[in-house]
């Protein structure tokens, strides 16, 4: 069936659940103009109300120098995307609005999504003393929180906030991440980090010296977490050579919970002296557990007797979806098993699938998109082109049963998306 078809099917029955298609879309423009709505994010945030949509524009006429604010806390459930005419038709990517500061979400209610998409965050200004907080600091949300092609750009400078605290279900697809002093933390919550790239800035001389980050470490911290990381690579900062006490980072700490690393995913530490430092660290062997998929590339481990233990990850992740642009949807399970791909609308809460688990689907919009048998590595792709006219900003999800040859069965971790307008369009 053509993608189309599958998302016109799961956006009617998720318009009927969720009434998501009677919301507010705005518009957010910082010269004005036809149906524009606000000047900057914060007052959009502050005007909108549950469930509606926000639409960061960027076109010819906003000033070179212009940034959006990223000053702003986010209290309900909303979609904040962005559009612009600049996009090249053939390139598989939304083009990213950049904006400036901190978000600072919480209170995200059970049943409940805040979606972020299409954006680059990063600190105003290198030269003022102190820098002021630049990132995210997410906490005490009980519903869902996806972040899409998000690229969080430290800048060698302090006062960088990355963190997800008492977080029920957090995804980081499609995005980069450069660390600038602090680490992805994750307390108290369960996060996925799918097709992304977590690394360290380098220190930049141009920088003052009081603003540049003044510690080393790991590019991730799992503390009484679940952290899943598929198709991704996670890495530890380099030795700093210039500057004594800043040494390699391991590439996750995990001090309690545990850490999944997926087929397909690299978990490395950073450089020191020509090598890689230790892939992970924890306390003690029981401090946690980290589960390690054979298909990822190898860890370096911190001691004699490896403290990870392997396992089969199955996953599902995809390229973004651009309306009228090509894509793939990458499944991975058993060797020489079988793969049923299906999407279907993000639900609003988590619900169960008989006899195979939990899955964040809306059971009444699923939609099979194919039976494929996997490989000897257990890999398939499906290739599609996303049409033109497919909805776009309303939350779906791809997922894959996955068959065994020995008769098993089980869900792969899911890889939720929304749809970016075609290149070139402002809506």
């Amino acid at each position: 069936m053509l993608l189309s078809a599958v998302l016109q099917v799961s956006v009617a029955a998720l318009a009927v659940t969720t009434a998501l298609s009677a919301q507010q879309v705005w518009r957010v423009h910082p010269v004005g103009g036809t149906n524009v709505h606000f000047s900057d994010l914060p007052q959009a945030v502050a005007g909108a109300s549950a469930g509606d949509t926000i639409v960061l524009l960027w076109d010819s006429q906003i000033p070179v120098n212009f940034r959006y604010s990223a000053n702003v806390t986010i209290d309900k459930p909303l979609r904040i995307t962005s559009a612009s005419p600049f996009g090249t038709p053939g390139y598989s990517d939304p083009l990213s609005v950049p904006l400036v500061g901190q978000f600072t979400v919480s209170g995200i209610g059970f049943g409940e999504l805040l979606a972020l998409s299409n954006l680059s965050v990063s600190a105003r200004d290198v030269v003022s003393t102190p820098v002021a907080p630049h990132g995210f600091d997410c906490r005490d949300c009980q519903g869902t929180l996806l972040f899409e092609d998000i690229w969080y750009a430290g800048g060698g400078l302090t006062n960088s906030v990355l963190n997800f605290e008492r977080c029920a279900s957090v995804t980081l697809r499609g995005c980069t991440f450069d660390l600038s002093g602090e680490p992805v933390t994750a307390i108290d919550s369960d996060l996925s980090i799918t097709t992304s790239l977590i690394d360290w800035t380098g220190q930049y001389w141009w920088i003052p010296a009081a603003n540049r980050w003044t510690n080393t470490g790991p590019g991730l911290v799992v503390r009484n977490s679940h952290v899943a990381i598929l198709g991704s690579i996670v890495e530890g900062a380099d030795r700093i050579a210039s500057t004594p006490g800043l040494y390699a980072g391991v590439g996750a700490r995990v001090e309690s919970g545990s850490l999944d690393v997926g087929p397909y995913s690299t978990l490395a530490g950073g450089l020191a002296f020509g090598s890689r430092y230790g892939s992970y660290s924890m306390p003690s062997p029981t401090a946690g557990t980290i589960t390690v998929d054979p298909r990822a590339a190898p860890l370096v481990h911190p001691t004699a007797t490896p403290w990870s233990v392997p396992g089969e990850i199955p996953a599902t992740y995809h390229d973004w979806l651009v309306a009228g642009e090509t894509y793939h949807v990458s499944v991975v399970g058993p060797n020489n098993g079988w793969a049923m791909l299906v999407v279907g609308g993000l639900a609003p809460t988590p619900v169960t699938v008989p006899g195979l688990g939990a899955s964040p689907m809306d059971l009444a919009s699923a939609t099979v998109m194919g039976l494929r048998l996997l490989d000897s590595n257990g890999w398939t792709e499906w290739t599609r082109q996303c049409p033109v006219n497919v909805p776009v900003a309303l939350p779906f999800v791809f997922q894959a049963a996955v068959l065994a040859p020995t008769g098993s069965m089980a869900l792969t971790y899911p890889s939720p998306f929304t749809v970016a307008w075609p290149h070139g369009y402002i809506p």
